[in-house]
């Protein structure tokens, strides 16, 4: 396998029968921890005073909901779209229709989310708001880097797993090539709509949705393209590939889960 073809495989497996087709947008309750505990390190970083630290936990505990049910219909739809990855038969309407469950359920989350944050921010000085500003344009400079510092050191592993024959490569890069090209569009999509609330935020002291709707719709289509392009690759898979694949994934699950737990303790 030529190395340029060994790294395009590798940059997109890691999406194969995701479902991260959304990326960081439907995360599971793991990267749900991750960003309360990011959140957290954030606000250490402001120095907030006793009473600010008082405000932000009753805002909290206010606005705290049981997620439950949203977790719930999230594993809900995200098992449906696997199982729709993995049919013999490609129903793009029925996809269509799971991906726009999904957006609107992140939709609500966020604005749910937004509505809290506003509140902490009105708790916060001038010197305090224009600090957390900078740290979030830091944050969003180093995310680009580090996507692709976790790419480089998946391929190898990824592409030693599954053992592709020279006749799956030729069917299979193509596919590959088009799901990097996709995920890379969501990818900047994302930074530069995040980008442009911070901008937003400094300016008027709001905050917005990250994606207008316009880049909604553009998103939802690429999510819907990408379970198209997953689903060609997974029948392009041999039943022992596709195993190896899914034992690889759930391993890659128990070790988020062990790293979690060790944050918290």
């Amino acid at each position: 396998m030529k190395a340029m073809h060994k790294k395009v495989i590798a940059v997109s497996l890691s999406a194969i029968l995701i479902p991260t087709i959304f990326s960081t947008a439907y995360a599971h309750s793991d990267f749900g921890h991750k960003r309360a505990h990011n959140a957290h390190k954030m606000l250490k970083k402001l120095d907030l005073t006793d009473n600010q630290k008082e405000n932000v936990k009753a805002i909290v505990k206010a606005s705290r909901v049981d997620g439950k049910q949203d977790m719930t219909e999230f594993k809900s739809l995200k098992q449906a779209l696997e199982v729709q990855i993995k049919q013999d038969k490609w129903d793009e309407a029925e996809v269509a229709k799971i991906v726009g469950e999904l957006h609107a359920l992140k939709t609500t989350r966020m604005e749910n989310s937004l509505s809290t944050k506003q509140q902490v921010w009105a708790l916060l000085t001038p010197e305090q708001q224009a600090k957390y500003v900078t740290l979030q344009q830091t944050r969003l400079a180093k995310i680009e880097d580090k996507a692709a510092k976790r790419t480089e050191k998946r391929q190898a592993k990824f592409v030693k797993k599954l053992g592709l024959s020279d006749e799956q490569q030729t069917v299979v890069e193509p596919l590959l090539a088009q799901l990097a090209e996709n995920r890379t569009q969501m990818r900047d999509a994302k930074l530069a709509s995040k980008a442009a609330s911070i901008a937003t935020l400094a300016k008027s002291g709001e905050f917005s949705l990250a994606l207008n709707s316009e880049a909604a719709i553009e998103m939802q289509q690429l999510a819907v393209d990408n379970a198209s392009l997953h689903h060609r690759i997974w029948h392009n898979l041999t039943p022992e590939q596709q195993d190896k694949f899914e034992r690889f994934m759930s391993k890659k699950k128990r070790g988020m889960k062990k790293h979690r737990r060790g944050q918290q303790s």
